[in-house]
């Protein structure tokens, strides 16, 4: 199950690297396939460390959060998160 949002934020690189423009380390954003199955506190220092190179500084859940969420690419999101993929199928089947 998934532990955070930022899990789901984690997954569209390319959407955390536009948001957090500058020179991100390479190793900074985890590699995992499946992205829900990291611990919250990784998460957090993942997305701190992409942070400190751009002129944010640092992650804010309540400044960064949803931003970064309006901005993710689903099929990437799907792709690493299970959770996410079971979520939207649900919801869609209910919108039926």
């Amino acid at each position: 199950m998934v532990q955070c949002m930022e899990a789901w934020i984690l997954a569209d690189e390319d959407a955390v690297r536009t948001y957090f423009v500058g020179k991100i380390p390479e190793n900074a954003l985890p590699k995992r396939r499946d992205l829900e199955a990291v611990t919250k506190q990784d998460l957090d220092r993942a997305l701190q460390r992409a942070a400190e190179a751009s002129a944010k500084k640092r992650y804010q859940k309540g400044r960064d959060s949803f931003r970064l969420l309006e901005s993710l690419d689903p099929v990437r999101v799907r792709g690493r998160c299970p959770w996410a993929a079971r979520f939207f199928e649900e919801l869609a089947a209910r919108c039926r």
